[in-house]
This record gives structure tokens, sequence and C-alpha cells, in this order.
């Protein structure tokens, strides 16, 4: 019925730019990784390419020992045998690795520093959104301080402040969407991240947040290892002062 029209392409279809994450440190065991924005941690229902499609192009038997959101940068973990990703794993289910994660959000929050504890649970019509529910909802912790707050420039940004805040925030859960829903929300601090299209206003860098340092067992060698990323939001801030 469309032949002959002149149509967009579907996006479906049309799939992602094949991004690739570079390689922050690697060993036998494991290696870390920085992923970019706007690449899959695992295949989805309409797009292969993924962190884990070029691990396995790059290291046949690893695998990513955790998942970071399509739109969230920054550091990733990966496996490179099954004895190091079962190793990692118990220290996700134990909460051992920590990691810290750094967020541009609109406005201020009241206090510098403080912790959100607030359950949530994926909203079933309308995939992959989550919702705050006190009754079902699963327990997600976060703990946050502000770093420093500078004027936001209204030519480049839709926001519902003319403030701006970076954040480090540690999550000591990890549910889906769990760091955008506690900025996002009026129960947590209700300032949502800079970019988050689904829990606050779309901007063309894209969501302002990146997992930014983590610190871990080595699964060989028991010894406790720190990576960090530099800073990403330099230009935002500094067009912004």
């Amino acid at each position: 019925m469309l032949q002959g029209l002149d149509v967009d392409i579907n996006p479906e279809d049309n799939g992602f730019p094949h991004l690739v994450p570079k390689v922050v440190y690697e060993d036998e065991a494991i290696a870390i990784v920085d992923k970019p924005a706007g690449l899959l941690s695992i295949p989805g229902r309409t797009e292969n390419w993924s962190v884990a499609t070029w691990v396995r192009q790059k290291w046949p038997e690893a695998l990513p020992a955790h998942r970071l959101d399509m739109w969230t940068q920054g550091i990733l973990i990966v496996a490179k045998t099954n004895e190091a990703y079962h190793h990692l794993q118990r220290q996700f289910e134990e909460h051992s690795i920590k990691k810290k994660y750094l967020a541009i959000v609109e406005g201020i929050p009241e206090k510098d520093h403080g912790i959100i504890d607030m359950p949530l649970l994926c909203d079933p019509t309308n995939r992959p959104r989550q919702v705050v529910d006190y009754e079902h909802g699963k327990r997600a912790i976060t703990e946050y301080r502000v770093l420093r707050t500078f004027k936001g420039d209204s030519n480049t940004l839709t926001l519902h402040s003319s403030l701006l805040t970076l954040l480090a925030l540690w999550p000591h859960t990890g549910r889906t969407h769990q760091l955008r829903m506690h900025c996002a929300h009026p129960d947590g601090l209700n300032c949502p991240i800079v970019g988050d299209k689904l829990y606050g206003h779309p901007y063309n860098d894209g969501l302002c947040l990146q997992a930014q340092a983590i610190t871990l067992i080595h699964p060989s060698t028991n010894k406790r290892m720190h990576f960090e990323l530099p800073y990403p939001f330099d230009h935002i801030i500094n067009n912004n002062k």
C-alpha cells in the first residue's frame, strides 16, 4: 500500500550505528570498558549490535558482567572466563561491588547530601518506564551528593529550572532506571537528569549520566581494584557558567 510513497525509514529496521566501547583495562580474567551512550549492553528486540556482541567478537568466551542503560555512558566490567563471570556475579549479589555515577540534573536538590529509599516497579502498560509503588515495588536505595551548581543556558537546554546541579550518585541497589527515577520523581530529588526523554526533557547531547567509577575484587587475584573515568560533562559546565 505504501509503494511509490515517500515515507521515513522505519527506525526499528534502520538499526543503530555500530558504536564500540573503549578498553580501559585488560588482563586474562577481566576487562574494563567505557561504553558510549547509544550502545546497548546486550542485544535488544530489534537490534543485535551491543557490548555483548562486540565482546564476543573480541574475546569469544567473554560476557558483560552487568548492564548499563542504552543511553548511559561509562564503566562496564567484562568477564573473560566463566569462573570470572560467576565470581563477579556473587560480588554483585552481595553488593560488594561499589559504583559511582555522575549526573547533571535540572534544578537544585533541597539537601546537599542524602539517601533516597523509594521502591520501583515496571509499568506494565508502558515498558520500560518505571513507577513508584510502595506496596508492590522492589526496594531501591540511592545515595547522592551535590558537587556543584551552575546556571543553565536556556538557548540550548529545555528546562524547568534555570539552574543545573552536578551530582555524584552511589546506587546501593540495582533497579532498572533507578537513578533516573530517584532524580526525577517528586518523592526523590524532583530534579530530572538533563537529557532524560523518559522522565524529564530531551537534550541534543543526550542523557547526562555516566557510570564514572567502580571498585571490585579481582576474581583471580582477590585484590581490590578501583577504576575511574574522567568527568564527561566539562563542555556543558564550561559553556554554562
